[in-house]
Formats: C-alpha cells, structure tokens, sequence
C-alpha cells in the first residue's frame, strides 16, 4: 500500500464594515479540512461473524482469539491509516476606540469540529468499518465569547524608548 502524504486545506470569507469612524464589524467564515492523516487501527481485530459488522462476543468473556486474521499474530496496531478531520467556524466580530484611546474587540465563534479519530493513538471500536467512527472531536469548542481590550499606561504614553533597537 502506497502511503498517502498528510493534507490538511484551509479557507475563509470576511466581510468587513466600518460603522462609524472607529467601529468596525466583521463576519467571517473559516474552515479546514484534513486528509489521510495518520490515526492508529489494529489490524488483526476480530473478523464480522453471523451478519454483525463487529465480533458479538467482544466484553462477554468467550473468546474470541480463534477468530482473528492472523492467529500467529497478537493485537498489531498499524500506525498510517487516513482519517478525516473537518473543522468549521463561523465569526463575528465588533471593534471600536472609545474616548481616550481605549481600544476594545468583543468576538463570538460558533465552531464544530467533527472527526474519525480525536487524536493519534486513539483506536476505532471496529477497524472494520472506520466510517461509523465519524463524530464531535473530543477537542471541539462549539462556542467561544472573547472580550479584549489595551489600555496603555499614562506614564509610557508617547514614550518609544522602551522599543527602540
């Protein structure tokens, strides 16, 4: 099997306008997407038996050792199996300076990150069907409110010796 080189595209949309002289709003649009990146799967899992897509005795207590691949061969994790990782966010975005140069920002994400593997060593339920693994990343943060602002101190004010070369 050829391995497939880790992609990962990027792309967003901001619309950008000044409300008053100021005041500034955005929404904006970002999204990636990642390909044939690496995750773990055990390749000597037990076979699909009596119609089911996975091994029915999994945690029943028979054993289900016969029933492998390769008999000869314990659990084997292979390390270059793609998975997909989709990441979506929408943005809005609010800017101003207030009396006195007091520059402000307040943003609000709504996100959702959704994958077949949240992180590298993490195994699939059944490496037979990688696609029912498809779900919320466990890193994902649906929703972020931020609130920031710089208030530069009175006694640097108009002073740039503390940036000089």
């Amino acid at each position: 099997m050829n391995y497939l080189v880790p992609t990962v595209q990027s792309y967003s949309l901001t619309a950008e306008h000044e409300i008053t002289p100021g005041t500034a709003v955005s929404l904006g649009y970002v999204g990636s997407r990642g390909t044939h990146l690496d995750r773990a799967r055990n390749i000597n899992q037990p076979l699909p038996v009596d119609g089911y897509n996975f091994d029915p005795r999994l945690n029943s207590g028979c054993p289900s050792a016969l029933d492998v691949p390769y008999a000869d061969l314990r659990p084997s994790i292979r390390r270059r199996r793609p998975c997909l990782l989709l990441i979506t966010r929408y943005r809005g975005r609010l800017s101003a300076v207030c009396r006195g140069g007091l520059p402000f920002e307040t943003a609000y994400t709504w996100s959702k990150t959704s994958t077949d593997a949240s992180s590298f060593g993490q195994l699939p339920q059944n490496s037979c069907d990688l696609k029912a693994e498809r779900g919320l990343a466990s890193f994902d943060r649906p929703q972020m409110l931020i609130f920031n602002w710089v208030y530069e101190l009175p006694f640097f004010k108009g002073q740039n010796w503390l940036w000089s070369y």
